[in-house]
């Protein structure tokens, strides 16, 4: 990728975040739409272009150059170091999980009266775990897949993952937004594998939508819990009734013959 279509990319993700679309983007060049779209596709943005879009985004050129330097792509897993300091400091936790949910700084200083002062710290010692980019104005990156955060054995799971799951339960679920399906049927090879192409696919989709929907102010989101869970599983009153059959047929084998 040559430099221009890396400052490219940089400035499209950098409207991603800031949710910001062509349409609000070419409002605020006094272009149309399609033109903007033409810029991007085309690859064909001059400097001085470059240097407008950059000043109607409060940004300027050197800060989009940095952006551009130090974006990495994204990461699947924590590292040994990531996982000891968050395991220790369970509140950059917390911020960890309000930033994948697309709460802003300015969002929680409001919303929770955070201290700027302390919430400034914690971001550095994110930033110095690689967690995150800190950008300008306490705007903040993820240097991380967003589903790492709950994947099994990960900090957040060690330290609220079943305490959270039994509470998840904790509920009748009988609400028209809320949804319970539970089933432990017997299923062929070519069933199960379809099965879970179809849950793969839902995760796929709930990743996006989250993405998509973490651009909007905190207001127009609602915490949402959801599962997906999938394994070879006997039911015990099954397992049980099986192990009776075994010791009876056991029993009937051992007879001496009349």
């Amino acid at each position: 990728m040559n430099q221009t279509a890396r400052l490219l990319e940089t400035l499209k993700h950098y409207l991603k975040i800031q949710g910001i679309t062509y349409r609000i983007l070419a409002q605020r060049l006094k272009l149309s739409e399609s033109s903007v779209k033409r810029l991007f596709s085309d690859q064909s943005l001059s400097l001085k272009r470059l240097e407008k879009i950059c000043s109607v985004l409060g940004l300027d050129l050197y800060e989009l150059v940095k952006l551009s330097r130090e974006q990495q792509p994204l990461v699947h897993s924590f590292n040994d170091m990531q996982e000891k300091a968050l395991l220790s400091q369970p509140s950059l936790l917390v911020l960890l999980v309000l930033f994948v949910n697309g709460w802003t700084t300015e969002e929680l200083v409001e919303e929770f009266k955070l201290e700027e002062v302390e919430l400034r710290v914690q971001l550095r010692q994110l930033e110095q775990l690689k967690l995150i980019e800190w950008l300008p104005q306490d705007r903040t990156r993820l240097c991380f897949e967003r589903s790492v955060l709950w994947q099994r054995n990960s900090p957040l799971w060690q330290i609220w993952g079943r305490t959270n799951m039994q509470e998840f339960f904790n509920d009748e679920f009988d609400q028209s937004k809320e949804r319970w399906h539970f089933a432990a049927p017997q299923l062929s090879a070519d069933s199960r594998k379809l099965i879970l192409s179809e849950l793969d696919r839902l995760m796929q989709t709930l990743r996006e939508l989250q993405d998509i929907d973490a651009a909007l102010p905190a207001d127009e989101r609602e915490p949402t819990g959801f599962l997906l869970a999938y394994r070879p599983w006997i039911p015990p009153l099954l397992d049980s009734l099986q192990s009776q059959r075994k010791d009876l047929a056991s029993k009937k084998t051992a007879m001496p013959k009349p």
